[in-house]
């Protein structure tokens, strides 16, 4: 609550702030209004601040009277106007705690729902596949699944590959440089690597060094969304063995 005094008696604005999640309570507003009041303020506005850009006053239990002094005003709005007013480091980071308060709001309202939505046995059945995507078996199905294509074509022959928990390696005998395939939950990126720093290959440049390995990549054919580009992504490897072998 903002208040301040003026010739013709104490004023307020009072703001109910609903950015932590925070759930609506019967007659929040109307109390809110009445307390203020019966402390001697008048209510200038009563800004009803909520972390879900589709959430109005307007929705709750208010009365008319109060309604009339309510203004929404949302996360969303609230970023874009501390974008504008500064750019110091306090604004920025406060901007951005509530971007991502607005990502965890979402991520819980699409839990509520389908937690609604599934019964006790649908309910397991998802949170046994939860615990199984992105884990290592689920990577190694998919290595398997590159390793069979590959393997139907000619650069199967005298390949050696393997698979660890993240990432996947494919090289021949006798290599200087060779692939490695790094998994993330939504996209795979596609690296050549060598022990030398100095290697030159055609559209690849030198991205990082990790563990005395250098990673060499191609911006354009680098990361492939998982699964919908998971054809295109065992094209682009195989050809990429083609020349490395």
């Amino acid at each position: 609550m903002f208040t301040w005094k003026h010739k013709k008696g104490r004023h307020a604005v009072i703001i109910e702030n609903k950015l932590n999640y925070a759930s609506d309570q019967v007659n929040q507003l109307n109390d809110y209004y009445v307390g203020v009041e019966r402390e001697g303020f008048n209510v200038e506005k009563v800004v009803y601040m909520h972390i879900d850009s589709y959430k109005s006053a307007k929705h709750t239990d208010t009365r008319k009277e109060v309604l009339q002094l309510t203004v929404d005003f949302n996360a969303r709005m609230l970023i874009d106007t501390l974008e504008k007013m500064n750019t110091t480091s306090y604004f920025v980071e406060y901007s951005n705690l509530l971007k991502e308060n607005i990502t965890n709001y979402k991520g819980m309202v699409n839990s509520k729902k389908i937690q609604a939505a599934l019964n006790s046995n649908e309910l397991e059945e998802l949170i046994a596949i939860s615990k199984l995507v992105g884990s290592e078996n689920w990577y190694k199905a998919i290595y398997q699944k590159i390793i069979d294509d590959l393997e139907a074509g000619d650069v199967g022959v005298d390949l050696i590959a393997s698979c660890k928990a993240s990432y996947a390696t494919f090289y021949y005998k006798e290599y200087k440089v060779w692939v490695e395939l790094w998994f993330y939950p939504l996209e795979f990126n596609l690296y050549i690597c060598s022990h030398n720093p100095e290697i030159t290959m055609d559209d690849f440049c030198l991205s990082e060094k990790y563990k005395e390995r250098y990673f060499f990549k191609n911006k354009d054919k680098f990361s492939y969304k998982y699964p919908s580009e998971l054809g295109k992504l065992i094209t682009d490897l195989g050809s990429l063995l083609k020349v490395i072998r």
